[in-house]
């Protein structure tokens, strides 16, 4: 086995290290496409009015429809390969359709944690969460589209702060 794995989890002497355990882990609902969704719809149906209206290009139309089609399944399965996993020292998000991306966002680093919920989202129950985060790679990140998000960001802001005190670790800001 690899040394280095092998004595990462070791703690040095003195130090005690909390394991890092799950506290949320889930996905975005399908609501996060509703407007790619209703666009594709919109297409699809002006391409079934041009294909009784035009009977010449009947074929090509009908292979116009093709465009919309991929378009809402390549959102949903977007949506559909995207976890996300909060622990109790970072949030971990995975993406991607054929190359998968895994990312962090260490629990210290995070700035801010503001729920916004758009209208036609929260007319069924969803929400979004959006931090700021003093990390370079990931300054901003929303988790978009979840169930019970004023739970999550109330999740999240307890993590953050517990993560802090366990580091000794404070946000200084310079304004």
């Amino acid at each position: 086995m690899n040394p280095y794995i092998q004595n990462r989890g070791q703690q040095s002497a003195g130090q005690t290290q909390n394991p890092e355990e799950t506290r949320w882990s889930g996905r975005s609902s399908q609501w996060a496409n509703f407007k790619d969704y209703l666009f594709s719809a919109l297409m699809l149906l002006a391409v079934f009015i041009a294909v009784l209206m035009v009977e010449k290009y009947k074929g090509w139309l009908m292979l116009c429809a093709l465009y919309p089609l991929g378009r809402a399944f390549y959102a949903w399965l977007e949506v559909r390969s995207t976890e996300y996993r909060l622990t109790n020292q970072r949030l971990i998000f995975k993406y991607g359709i054929f190359n998968r991306t895994t990312s962090e966002i260490e629990l210290y680093r995070v700035k801010d944690v503001l729920l916004t919920e758009p209208w036609y989202k929260r007319i069924v129950g969803l929400g979004d969460v959006k931090l700021q985060s003093s990390q370079r790679s990931i300054p901003d990140f929303r988790i978009v589209a979840i169930k019970h998000a004023g739970e999550l960001r109330e999740i999240i802001r307890e993590s953050v702060e517990q993560r802090r005190s366990e580091k000794g670790v404070s946000e200084l800001d310079t304004n």
